[in-house]
Order: C-alpha cells, then sequence, then structure tokens
C-alpha cells in the first residue's frame, strides 16, 4: 500500500491522502471484484474454450472427499504442437 499512497502523492499533490482511508478504499475495491469459486470458474472457462475447439488440452483432477480441485494443467492449441 505504501506504493500506492506515494503514487497518489506524486500525482494529486494538493490532495492529503491518509493511509487508513487508502486501505479501507482497496480492501472494498478487492472485496467488490471478488470472484466466487474462481478455480471452478476458471475450469469452467478451459472446459467451455475445449467443447469449442478440441485442440485445447484441460486436464484436471479432484480430491475425492472434499471434491475440491487439486490439480489443473492446462495448454492452448497454440502451445500444443
Amino acid at each position: 500500500m505504501r506504493m500506492q499512497l506515494f503514487l497518489l502523492e506524486d500525482k494529486y499533490p494538493d490532495i492529503l491522502f491518509l493511509p487508513y482511508d487508502l486501505s479501507l478504499t482497496i480492501q472494498s475495491f478487492k472485496q467488490h471484484n471478488k470472484i466466487d469459486n474462481e478455480a471452478s470458474a476458471l475450469l469452467e472457462t478451459l472446459l467451455k474454450n475445449k467443447a469449442q475447439d478440441p485442440n485445447w488440452v484441460v486436464c484436471w483432477r479432484l480430491e475425492p472427499i472434499s471434491n475440491s480441485l487439486e490439480l489443473l494443467l492446462w495448454m492452448e492449441p497454440t502451445q500444443n504442437y
């Protein structure tokens, strides 16, 4: 957060930025833009890509008890020789 504060102070020298307020603003931005189930969203996107182009390579493994993703590997068609 220090770097963001320095950059803001440098770009806007007439404005007072309080570190606490900046921290709260950054945290609220992170929370609003957080994707639930990021891994499953990524896997879903990769499988859609593979359905559209079979040259995609998508391999995954689920942990049997918790059903959580424990391995995910993919290669785009341009990487697959």
